[in-house]
């Protein structure tokens, strides 16, 4: 929304009665100012992909949301003082406390060391699980600490999924201003790219008559001639006149001589004269159309990217 303000100040910067058919009215531009605020102040930089996963919002947005999020940063910070007195009373240097889906957090240690916690006399350890290599333990205090830390993080994203729905449904509510806006986005980016591209590739303003007529002079197909270019090459343009007088043309030549090109090129002004761009030719008068036929193979030399075209 940021950027859609900027483009539309300097569309307003030329001072153009023209121009002007280009900017959303006020009152759209203003609600779309406002749900941006909405989602800038809120919604974190970085959100993570899933919602479930929670951090969607900043801190400061909501007092509950942040005491919880405390909650488990309190605990968790209990967790590592009680890994560093469980390894004192067990005289294990290396006992971990770790984290896992099914057991929420518990002590693991390797298998060498697990007598001296499970006869340990100075506190009470609940052996839950043995690997290949180690073995892995439970206490209450553990525990307790474990279901509060899940308890506060489930809570938090049940809190984030009702604090998204309803910024969710403030968007939902400016459906039609920003679509308003999204439409004039949109056109000032097309007018904008084929100017540049005409600007930059020497294209030239096509004439639409009103009779059937095709009348091409130096045309180029554009994919191919940016192609070459990036390999220090020119396109050799080509002419293509056609009228009622003369609307066939039978072209025979070897392959790889440029037939579906020339094909393709034709196809190609026509249609980018009819949605309102620059052409690639030196000059270009043109009907309008309302079909475009071809049939060829889609073996050729043209790049790839042609093929679609």
């Amino acid at each position: 929304m940021t950027n859609a303000h900027e483009i539309f100040e300097e569309v307003r910067g030329f001072k153009s009665s023209e121009m002007d058919l280009l900017l959303p009215n006020n009152l759209s531009l203003e609600k779309a100012m406002i749900l941006e605020k909405v989602i800038s102040n809120n919604i974190t930089e970085n959100p993570p992909i899933n919602l479930h996963d929670g951090g969607v919002f900043k801190k400061g947005v909501n007092s509950k949301l942040d005491s919880l999020r405390d909650i488990k940063n309190i605990k968790q910070k209990e967790i590592l003082d009680m890994q560093e007195e469980y390894g004192r009373l067990t005289e294990i240097t290396n006992l971990k406390i770790k984290f896992n889906n099914i057991h929420g957090y518990f002590v693991e240690v390797t298998n060498k060391n697990a007598k001296k916690v499970i006869n340990n006399e100075n506190f009470k350890f609940n052996l839950i699980q043995n690997t290949v290599n180690n073995s892995r333990f439970q206490t209450e205090e553990l525990r307790k600490v474990s279901d509060e830390i899940l308890n506060a993080q489930e809570e938090s994203i049940i809190l984030e999924k009702d604090l998204y729905s309803e910024i969710c449904q403030k968007i939902n509510n400016a459906n039609k201003e920003i679509y308003h806006i999204s439409k004039k986005i949109s056109f000032v980016d097309v007018i904008s790219s084929f100017a540049s591209l005409a600007l930059d590739k020497n294209y030239c303003r096509p004439n639409i008559v009103s009779e059937n007529k095709i009348e091409i002079i130096d045309g180029r197909h554009p994919v191919v001639e940016e192609s070459l270019f990036k390999n220090a090459q020119e396109f050799t343009p080509n002419d293509c006149v056609m009228s009622k007088n003369n609307f066939a043309w039978l072209m025979t030549g070897p392959n790889m001589a440029g037939k579906s090109t020339f094909l393709r090129q034709t196809a190609i002004i026509i249609i980018l004269n009819q949605i309102g761009s620059f052409v690639p030719a030196k000059s270009a008068n043109l009907g309008v159309f309302d079909k475009v036929f071809t049939r060829m193979e889609l073996q050729t030399t043209c790049p790839r990217v042609c093929q679609l075209l």
